[in-house]
């Protein structure tokens, strides 16, 4: 049964809180109830539009989920703050694009993607790494994901290597030692 508009179904407002919805629900599956029509002659429409009420439920608690996904009931496209986080990165603007990434409340892996170019754009290349990683963990079919995991691993991988490394080579080793053991040996003899 296709439900047209489910919040007419439960005889309640968009903008009305969980609450007020569950409550209204309630009182409709107690309206049909079969229970109450069992030696009646709308015993049938009763179960008809129960069945209704119970899909116009699932599908507002579904949609309300789904919100932060940036779909909506009527229109089943995309239109939520991602795009708007794509369009400030174009621009350059990563401090706005990072804002609307940190206060989202849904962190799929779009999320994720975003946050890790959000990092890249400014040469943060270790955390962007950890982002795309998860990422394409989370949809590994998606090819702009993988593309920018696997280009950003060896990137942040040299940035590790420099990071972390001591930053002197083996013959540098060698003399360190050896201005260790001197110190040590002046400190030891006083």
């Amino acid at each position: 049964m296709a439900i047209t508009d489910p919040y007419k179904v439960l005889g309640v407002n968009r903008n009305d809180s969980e609450e007020t919805i569950k409550k209204a629900y309630r009182e409709l599956v107690k309206k049909y109830h079969p229970d109450k029509y069992l030696d009646s002659d709308l015993k049938d429409l009763a179960n008809e539009k129960l069945q209704e009420v119970n899909e116009a439920y699932d599908n507002i608690v579904k949609n309300r989920k789904n919100k932060d996904y940036g779909y909506t009931y009527d229109e089943g496209s995309y239109k939520g703050s991602f795009t708007e986080v794509r369009q400030n990165i174009a621009k350059g603007d990563y401090a706005s694009a990072d804002n609307i990434l940190r206060n989202s409340t849904n962190r799929n892996a779009e999320w994720h993607y975003l946050r890790g170019v959000v990092f890249q754009k400014q040469g943060w290349y270790d955390q962007a790494y950890s982002y795309f990683e998860k990422a394409h963990m989370m949809d590994p079919s998606n090819s702009e994901y993988a593309t920018a995991y696997s280009q950003t691993r060896s990137t942040a991988n040299a940035y590790r290597s420099n990071v972390y490394s001591r930053g002197y080579n083996s013959a540098d080793d060698d003399f360190c030692r050896l201005c260790q053991c001197m110190l040590c040996a002046s400190l030891c003899c006083r």
